[in-house]
């Protein structure tokens, strides 16, 4: 295990918040600079190997997921960039695109933290959950390397405990539980 320093000063607590919050502000911006530059760079040349390495750059505590919907959108859809968990970020661009998808200045005007709203944590529902497992029990894609996205076994599974479920809501409803 590795050493972990606990700070126990005030004095120093406060000081180390300020410097980070310096060095956040900093960071976003250094962020933004390059998204918007890595955005313009691709517009020109098509080219999105240094918006790959910025994606794989950051850190898990950005919302490296809100950078991907800001690329999307001001690049009207023409950028798809996703998450694979063996392969690290990938792009796609769209065949057709053109430079006249990219709003360059938009891209400016607007951080990727500030394009969408962090979602707060929420409970989840039986709704919810029932959604979930149709979806799952439905869902019969392929991934890339033609493996299944959800194993048959547990596509069955989640159609057996769908129907269980529906039945048994149906069943709490009538008896007015």
């Amino acid at each position: 295990m590795s050493t972990f320093n606990i700070i126990g000063d005030q004095t120093e607590l406060a000081t180390r918040i300020s410097a980070l919050a310096g060095n956040a502000t900093k960071v976003q911006n250094e962020i933004h600079l390059l998204a918007v530059s890595t955005l313009d760079h691709i517009r020109q040349h098509g080219d999105f190997t240094l918006a790959l390495r910025l994606f794989n750059a950051l850190p898990n505590g950005q919302r490296v997921k809100g950078l991907a919907v800001w690329y999307r959108h001001f690049s009207n859809k023409a950028l798809s960039f996703n998450y694979d968990k063996k392969a690290g970020w990938g792009c796609k661009i769209a065949k057709g695109w053109s430079a006249d998808d990219f709003n360059i200045e938009g891209a400016i005007k607007t951080s990727y933290g500030d394009l969408t709203n962090e979602r707060n944590p929420t409970t989840m529902s039986i709704e919810q959950v029932l959604r979930m497992l149709k979806r799952t029990a439905n869902k019969t894609g392929n991934n890339a390397d033609g493996s299944p996205l959800v194993d048959p076994k547990a596509r069955d599974l989640c159609a057996k405990l769908y129907v269980a479920g529906t039945g048994m809501i149906g069943l709490a409803e009538a008896l007015g539980v």
